[in-house]
């Protein structure tokens, strides 16, 4: 769930990222995850709860992380994913007003992070539209396209 934050990049910022590919290469081999930023060598549990939010708040909301500068024990322990997959599970609340949507929307098979993370822009506020409607088809059984049983 971070924003994808896509926009243009100027003709300058773009000559400096190109000027400096030798160096974002050589960090990216040498980071958790390959990512440009090095992670937070910290265990998450063994951070304060506020201070691990905040961090967590602040990763979501810059536009050049996707989670590089993360607690990188998030994904191998448990208990620390469980800490992001509350927040996150926090934030699609927040932005989802149906709360039996909300719940639809939740992962409830994996934490935040074990699979692919979603990039997004508004993604869950399009839930709220009145033109919207979530199927769950899990629990919706389909008589389309061949899903029905032969007795219907």
């Amino acid at each position: 769930m971070h924003p994808a934050r896509n926009s243009t990049i100027s003709a300058p910022e773009m000559e400096k990222i190109r000027a400096s590919y030798d160096e974002i290469f050589e960090r990216c081999r040498d980071t958790y995850g390959c990512f440009i930023h090095a992670a937070d060598p910290r265990n998450a549990l063994d951070v304060p709860d506020a201070e691990r939010e905040a961090s967590t708040r602040s990763c979501i909301s810059c536009r050049a992380s996707r989670s590089g500068r993360e607690l990188p024990r998030r994904l191998t322990n448990r208990a620390a994913n469980d800490t992001i997959t509350q927040f996150v599970i926090k934030k699609i609340r927040a932005r989802v007003k149906d709360p039996k949507v909300a719940d639809l929307l939740i992962p409830k098979n994996h934490g935040y992070g074990t699979r692919r993370v979603p990039l997004e822009s508004g993604y869950y506020e399009v839930y709220n539209q009145p033109n919207v409607k979530l199927v769950d088809l899990r629990a919706t059984r389909s008589t389309h396209h061949g899903h029905g049983s032969a007795h219907e």
